[in-house]
């Protein structure tokens, strides 16, 4: 029971450090694109209000389709694109209206964001799994056995 428990917390800090983290790295990507962009107000503390609605949007219109889809009727896939249709528009209408840009410009940093936060994410993890497999030169941690 023990084990229980100490597997189910470690579960839900790792979900919540994983969101944290995806919720910064996303603000940070969107952010830079801003920058990048050269819009008037880029400011981080947009990017991060921007991209918790990126993230709380997509989730429950997801989470709605999926529930609708399984419940009511059976074309799924038709109601998952609609989903991710109708989120991707409410998610670039929230960063063009925080960052007082055009659509075209809010779709060129929310794409540009998710790139860039996308790289930054692989470059982290390649880093940290070359450390740990290649013994340790990063963290100098190295494996038991």
């Amino acid at each position: 029971m023990e084990f229980f428990g100490i597997a189910l917390a470690t579960f839900v800090g790792l979900l919540i450090a994983g969101l944290a983290l995806w919720l910064v790295m996303g603000a940070l990507g969107l952010h830079w694109a801003a920058r990048f962009l050269r819009f008037k107000r880029p400011k981080f503390r947009i990017a991060l209000v921007s991209q918790v609605m990126i993230v709380a949007v997509p989730s429950f219109s997801w989470g709605a389709a999926y529930f609708a889809s399984h419940r009511f009727i059976q074309f799924e896939a038709v109601v998952l694109t609609l989903a991710s249709l109708v989120s991707f528009a409410l998610c670039v209408t929230v960063v063009g209206v925080m960052y007082g840009v055009t659509a075209g410009r809010a779709i060129a940093a929310y794409l540009l964001g998710t790139v860039l936060t996308v790289v930054v994410m692989i470059v982290i993890a390649v880093v940290i799994t070359a450390s740990v497999l290649g013994g340790g030169w990063l963290t100098g941690w190295r494996p038991s056995g």
